[in-house]
């Protein structure tokens, strides 16, 4: 049996107590460790001290402590993390029904706040409005743990020298979720990271915000942001308007100084400056002579001195481009549904993502792909259609196969002379219940499986008592799950596990050398009976003379 202790983790130390019933012939002992067995998460020197030794109970002497020490791990954790305090090698004694106890360390810092954002209001050309949410801990362990005393917010401008380190901006009040950080120039990228302070401390950092910009300004000659082109003092007519759009019929490029220069001879067959492109009004390039997403377009070598461009389509770039690929997948590798020339493979089916790419499924080819469950190239006969998985498989890549999940790990639960309890967890069930258990057993010095022993088992509960073993003597363990379906490969075999040592009973002793004493007197003619020897409890203390 097992016993549990939950505790937080800013507790330092927890204390379990060690009994036993009284020893009425003399001292007896126990060793004990504690330790993460397999099935616990807890982590030495991060959730807790490890520690082994020996605990001595002197005569009459009932209850003993072992003191834990818990580490505070840094930060939040969802989950709580368990490590095993176990007794075990009893001298001089016998084992009681409860050998472990579990202990459960709970989590006591807040968790860290999700990155900043920049609000959708308050941005200017040269502030930015920084906002964030309050942090949500519906399992807090009290309220003074979830309770926010104050926040820490540090931005930087990784673009400009001398400010690419995070700095500390005042947030005055822990009720505030946005703050101004200003002082800033046009179209500066900004990046911001904030944290909480709780009952237990600080909390981890947020990750990193996304780039953040403050507006840029059109007409001040840099092209920045959202805008298509940008001349200083802009003019109608000059090829960029006053919203920083390029003009129709004209083409803007920049130019060494940062500035755009723009053309309006954009469509006429002939490349100029600020142009990417000018095909005349053929496909590829756009009204403002740019190169359309999924084309290349370079100049024409067989035209004069080459200023008329020739656009095609990319081959493999990700994006298909309608009526000129059937698919584009973002390669040129043949029998993926997509050949190398962007036609759809027979038996496959194409569909565009958000982004233009083709993603591309063709069931029976042992690949999965797009919306595919499972495929093995119909090896199982499990995976139905590609579309539905028969119950009680699972399938990984390009192979299926029957049964449950494989089990952990199994761990001893109890150990007695010639008997080991030992448990489990049942693993996932791929859809279908477990039908039962398949423990193994073998003695620790011997290696090969074939000369162990073994049972089926029911299953529930995720436990069984191996008996009819040797006492001392240390036996490796593991354990199949399986449904009728199939079998799950066998789990990865315990850790060595000893019964205990052989404790003769105190009866026992006292007939052994009654029998003795007999035998004894009876070869020297002397006739003694069994009866007459024996072991009596110790007489009580005396009482104190009135």
């Amino acid at each position: 049996n097992t016993a549990s202790v939950a505790v937080l983790e800013d507790v330092a130390t927890v204390t379990i107590q060690v009994t036993r019933s009284v020893n009425i012939v003399g001292k007896c002992g126990v060793s004990f460790a504690v330790s993460n067995h397999t099935s616990d998460n807890g982590v030495p020197d991060v959730n807790f001290v490890a520690q082994t030794g020996f605990i001595k109970f002197e005569s009459r002497e009932e209850t003993k402590s072992i003191t834990i020490q818990i580490l505070s791990e840094v930060g939040y954790r969802a989950e709580d993390v368990q490590f095993t305090l176990m007794i075990s090698d009893v001298e001089n004694a016998t084992m009681g029904a409860t050998q472990a106890a579990v202990i459960t360390v709970r989590n006591v810092h807040m968790p860290a706040p999700a990155a900043p954002v920049m609000a959708s209001e308050g941005r200017t050309s040269t502030a930015l409005k920084v906002a964030w949410s309050a942090v949500s801990w519906p399992t807090a362990p009290s309220r003074a743990h979830n309770k926010t005393l104050a926040w820490n917010l540090e931005c930087r401008d990784p673009d400009v020298p001398g400010r690419t380190d995070f700095r500390s901006v005042s947030v005055p009040f822990a009720t505030w979720t946005s703050v101004t950080y200003g002082g800033l120039s046009t179209y500066r990228r900004v990046q911001c990271r904030i944290r909480v302070e709780a009952g237990a401390g600080w909390s981890l950092w947020s990750s990193i915000s996304h780039d953040m910009y403050t507006h840029p300004v059109c007409g001040d000659g840099h092209r920045q942001g959202t805008e298509l082109c940008d001349i200083a003092a802009q003019t109608a007519g000059d090829g960029c308007s006053a919203t920083c759009t390029v003009e129709s019929g004209y083409a803007c490029a920049l130019s060494a100084s940062g500035e755009d220069v723009c053309n309006n001879g954009c469509q006429n067959g002939t490349l100029e400056a600020g142009e990417e492109c000018d095909n005349g009004l053929e496909e590829g390039c756009d009204g403002n002579c740019r190169v359309k997403t999924g084309w290349a377009c370079s100049p024409d070598p067989t035209v004069g001195d080459a200023k008329v461009s020739v656009c095609n389509t990319v081959l493999g770039d990700g994006f298909r481009v309608v009526g000129h690929e059937d698919c584009d997948d973002g390669n040129t590798n043949n029998l993926d549904g997509c050949s190398n020339l962007t036609t759809i493979e027979n038996g496959a089916t194409c569909v565009e993502d958000s982004t233009g790419k083709s993603v591309c499924q063709k069931c029976g080819n042992g690949i999965l792909e797009g919306s595919e469950v499972c495929d093995d190239s119909d090896v199982s006969k499990a995976c139905l259609s590609c579309t539905t998985l028969k119950a009680g498989w699972v399938c990984s890549g390009g192979e299926c196969v029957a049964g449950p999940a494989r089990v952990a790990e199994p761990v001893l639960s109890t150990a007695q002379e010639t008997s080991l309890m030992a448990r489990w967890t049942a693993p996932a069930t791929n859809g279908l219940a477990i039908s039962y258990y398949v423990v193994q057993w073998l003695p620790s010095a011997l290696s090969s499986w074939d000369t162990g022993a073994s049972m089926d088992v029911s299953p529930t509960p995720t436990s069984f008592a191996i008996g009819n073993l040797t006492s001392s003597t240390s036996y490796k363990i593991r354990v199949q799950a399986c449904n009728s379906e199939g079998c799950s490969v066998f789990s990865v075999q315990s850790a060595a596990l000893s019964t205990s040592k052989k404790v003769v009973a105190l009866t026992e002793i006292g007939n052994n050398i009654a029998s003795a004493a007999a035998s004894a007197a009876s070869s020297s003619g002397v006739p003694v009976q069994n009866g007459s020897i024996g072991i009596s409890k110790p007489l009580p203390e005396p009482m104190a003379p009135p």
